[in-house]
This record gives C-alpha cells, structure tokens and sequence, in this order.
C-alpha cells in the first residue's frame, strides 16, 4: 500500500485530532478521480492512528487483471457494491449497515464513478448512499461522525492510452486502460505527490436535519459535497 500512497502531503490533520486512537465509528465522504483514491486516505489514516474505514467499491473491480497487475482490494475489507445484482446489492446494503452498528467505519465516493474531468468540478453526488447510515444511525446508541476529505493528484493517473470516450465497464479494453495508467504512473510519474485535506468531524444527524429519511439523505448529500468543494479550493 505504502508505493502506492506517498508520498502524501496531509492538510488540517488538526481537524481530526479527536478521532486519533479512538474506536468512533467514521464515515469518511471523499470525491473520486482515480483508482488510487482507495489507498491514499486510508494508508494515512492507518499510520496516524484514526479510525480504519471499508471502502465502498464497485464489484467490477474485482476481476483477474485488477487484482494481479494493479491492487487487490480484498484483504483490506473493501465492501463490494454490485450493481448488476439485485442480490449482490441486498447483501451489499446489509453489510454497510451491519458494519456501521457493529462500530467500524466506512469510506465511501458519492459521486459514485471516477470524475475524469475534475477540472469542472464535482459531480453530482448520489444521495440514495446516505440512506444507509441513517437507517443504521436509528439503531445505534452511539454515533457516526461525517468526516469530509478533498484528494488533489499533483499529477493525476492519464486513463486513456488505447481509446477515447466512455466504455463499458464488462469490456477487456477498459480494465487493460486503468492496469496501463497504474503502472506508467507508479514506475515513470515523477512527481507523485498528493494533497489530501480534511473537515472537522461532526455528526451524521447534526447534518441531517429534519423530514424523512430520503429527505436527509438529500440535504447530507448537499452538505458534503459543498464541504469537499471547499476542500478542494484549499488545496489549490
């Protein structure tokens, strides 16, 4: 993990001074632009000592050339989301709620997809995600802190080296595009460096407001985003 990760430049870590050695249970809100972003928050939030999320990864990801030319995601707890079946998705559902309530934390990417043109901002985030927390929140005694991460490549993994526009994510070419942009970034990028900043933790109800859970779902999945987006001008 540790070549893929650094070297990291970290921002307002004193922010999150109070989840250090503590068992909070985490939901750490984080935008998306590569494949690397499954490794760079948590390595550094396993060698300072906070709470260790489960990212929450596509299942397409989990395929043969992934996991031996790239990274396998396996032994670091990832929670597949499989969106092609519906009882890949049950299960799914079940384990961020049954992973929540049993204390551990989660590290999710709303905007649900790579945002290959960050230049232009964040997409939309995908407010039915947060659902889940909040139907978890319901039964715990405890509660779940939102912390926000903005990620800046100084440069970013270039993912198109044989084709050009959208292709479908079952297709060779697609997997063979992210294992060619892995590999050129880890062993002839030079400049590796990545910035990753941090909001001050607060808590999932505090963001909620009122209405029913679709309508907190919504209002949390504005929040978070707009706190990312300052993040990120922090960054610049």
């Amino acid at each position: 993990m540790s070549a893929v990760a650094s070297p990291i430049e970290a921002m307002n870590v004193d922010r999150i001074e109070g989840l250090k050695n503590s068992d909070a249970t985490c939901l750490y809100v984080v935008n998306h632009q590569t494949q690397l972003d499954y490794f760079v928050p948590n390595y550094f939030l396993l060698n300072e000592g906070y709470p260790y999320p489960r990212a929450i990864a596509g299942k397409n990801l989990d395929n043969l050339l992934m996991r031996n030319l790239v990274f396998d995601l396996n032994p670091f707890g990832v929670i597949w989301l499989d969106r092609e079946n519906p009882s890949g998705l049950r299960d799914y559902v079940k384990r961020v709620e049954q992973t929540f309530m049993q204390g551990d934390s989660i590290l999710v990417f709303p905007e649900g997809q790579r945002n290959r043109r960050p230049e232009l901002g964040l997409m939309d985030f995908k407010e039915q995600f947060f659902k889940l927390p909040l139907k978890a929140q319901e039964k715990m005694d405890r509660p779940i802190y939102v912390c926000c991460i903005g990620l800046k490549y100084e440069k970013r993994m270039e993912e198109r080296t044989f084709a050009n526009g959208p292709l479908p994510k079952n297709n060779f070419v697609y997997y063979a595009e992210d294992v060619c942009a892995f590999l050129k970034w880890r062993y002839f990028t030079k400049n590796k460096k990545v910035r990753i900043n941090f909001s001050e933790p607060v808590k999932l109800l505090s963001l909620a407001g009122g209405g029913n859970r679709r309508q907190q779902a919504g209002k949390i999945s504005r929040e978070t985003r707009g706190i990312i987006e300052g993040l990120l001008r922090e960054t610049r």
